[in-house]
């Protein structure tokens, strides 16, 4: 797949484009992330190729140590479940891993994506 990463207004939001068709199948999307210095978080903003639910504000991401982790709920076969996205970050990489929590409360990583820069 091919991800495009750029900042916009003025650097103040950054825009994340993907297109992947990998084992989880087609995927197209978009992530727009800011930061809310009010709430003193960042928000985000996804639109994916789902025709039932394609856009949503979807979560709040902060930093932990190295990781920019973004914690949102999703309904799975009706019933609301945490999710978690988390990318890490290299000079010339990053790596995304999206965990869904399971029924004894531990993360259970899903899927796992990395992109290295052309």
């Amino acid at each position: 797949g091919v991800v495009h990463v750029r900042p916009a207004a003025g650097g103040t939001t950054l825009i994340y484009e993907v297109h992947s068709d990998g084992s989880a199948g087609k995927l197209d999307g978009m992530l727009v992330i800011w930061w809310d210095k009010e709430a003193s978080l960042y928000r985000v903003f996804v639109c994916f190729n789902n025709p039932g639910h394609p856009c949503e504000v979807r979560g709040n991401a902060r930093w932990e140590g190295d990781s920019f982790v973004n914690d949102y709920e999703q309904t799975v076969k009706g019933k609301k479940t945490a999710w978690r996205d988390s990318f890490t970050f290299t000079p010339t990489s990053h790596t995304l891993v999206a965990a869904i929590r399971t029924g004894n409360g531990t993360m259970q990583t899903l899927m796992t994506t990395k992109a290295t820069r052309r």
